[in-house]
């Protein structure tokens, strides 16, 4: 992650840095601290702020849900006012050096909320972190978006979403501070609410299939240009259900 945030492109006088470090192991903290007070300032302003929480020694689904709650909610309070955009990535991620250029454009419209660019998940089943819901007020099914080969698209091309992820994203500083970050549900993570939450107060989401990310899986990279799937799910008598999984081959 530090070598993408290194060679992205962003005139650094002009954004503020903050890196939120979930953990209080020092394994992790120490290189952590000391890669990112060297790279963070460059910025305007900057800080590193340390979570405190034990690193778990299980990944539950739930815990890690709360985990990312307590993070964005501490990230609001870090959040300067003068600040209007945020660009924010997850230390997972490599990203190409381009992307907030490539995004900006449309985040700065004030029809939209939210845009992230393209990734596949690492749990169980490697789908795009896209999704679209039959109805925005009490939702009965959401799937996935059908992963793009990129490579065989023309320039940009951005769709219309209803939710995306955190591990890409650009959104309005405004929205984000206002937001009670949570989790809904088994399909509902705190990314997938903060989308929905957009989307009934009128504004859009959306993904940029041309900003294609790697997801980092100790060590091997996966690619939304690779074999992907597109899930769907059907809430059945107050439970979801996954309905079916499309298989897809790039």
């Amino acid at each position: 992650m530090f070598d993408c945030l290194d060679a992205l492109k962003v005139n650094r006088e002009n954004v503020d840095g903050i890196f939120y470090v979930d953990t209080d192991d020092p394994r992790v903290i120490n290189p952590c601290i000391k890669k990112t007070e060297e790279y963070l300032k460059t910025f305007r302003r900057w800080v590193c702020k340390v979570s405190g929480n034990m690193a778990p020694s299980e990944v539950r689904l739930l815990h890690r849900r709360d985990r990312i709650v307590e993070a964005h909610t501490k990230i609001k309070e870090l959040l300067l006012d003068d600040s209007k955009y945020i660009f924010g990535v997850e230390d997972d991620t490599l990203f190409p050096e381009w992307s907030v250029n490539e995004i900006m454009p449309v985040i700065v419209r004030p029809d939209c909320g939210f845009i992230e660019g393209v990734q596949v998940g690492r749990w169980s089943l490697k789908y795009v972190g896209a999704w679209r819901v039959d109805k925005l007020k009490n939702p009965k099914k959401i799937l996935s978006m059908p992963c793009l080969d990129t490579r065989e698209k023309e320039g940009r091309f951005i769709e219309k979403i209803d939710a995306g992820g955190f591990y890409c994203f650009m959104t309005k500083t405004e929205l984000y501070k206002k937001h009670k970050f949570r989790w809904e549900g088994d399909c509902f993570g705190p990314d997938v609410v903060y989308g929905l939450d957009l989307r009934k107060k009128g504004y859009n989401c959306y993904i940029d299939w041309s900003l294609v990310t790697g997801h980092n899986d100790d060590g091997l990279v996966l690619w939304s240009d690779e074999k992907s799937a597109q899930a769907v799910y059907n809430k059945v008598r107050g439970n979801w259900e996954m309905e079916k999984c499309n298989f897809q081959k790039k």
